[in-house]
């Protein structure tokens, strides 16, 4: 199975409330993209670079935010070295980092949080099993 279709047969997939993630990516802890959702925001390598920085110490994300293609998400829980969810209205995101990438998914108005973290998260712990 390609990146690719990783984001397309299993992030951007109907969720159990009957939505769809607004956008999703796998990007590599060393700052690329691996793939994405094809309008997924233009992350950049100091945004992937301050996530990351957000797993082991999230004190900066929890004071300034988390920012992905410039969009600031409230930092409203997380689990130190494993997942960091963030708010913005209505909208938010789940990010679950793996041992070499992180699996992000963006939600919109009208998609629980909990269908996100769903499958954001069974994905990622899926290849944290496989070893990435």
């Amino acid at each position: 199975m390609s990146w690719q279709d990783y984001i397309d047969q299993q992030l951007m997939c109907t969720l159990p409330s009957g939505g769809q993630l607004s956008h999703a990516a796998i990007v590599g802890t060393d700052g690329g993209v691996w793939a994405q959702s094809e309008s997924f925001p233009a992350i950049t390598e100091e945004e992937i670079a301050a996530l990351v920085k957000g797993f082991d110490d999230p004190s900066q994300l929890a004071q300034n935010g988390l920012r992905i293609g410039g969009e600031k998400y409230m930092l409203v829980a997380g689990e130190p070295g494993e997942v960091l969810r963030g708010k913005q209205g209505s909208a938010g995101c789940t990010i679950k980092r793996t041992k070499t990438a992180m699996v992000v998914g963006i939600y919109g108005e009208g998609v629980p949080h909990g269908d996100c973290n769903i499958v954001v998260e069974g994905l990622a712990d899926y290849l944290l099993d496989t070893g990435l």
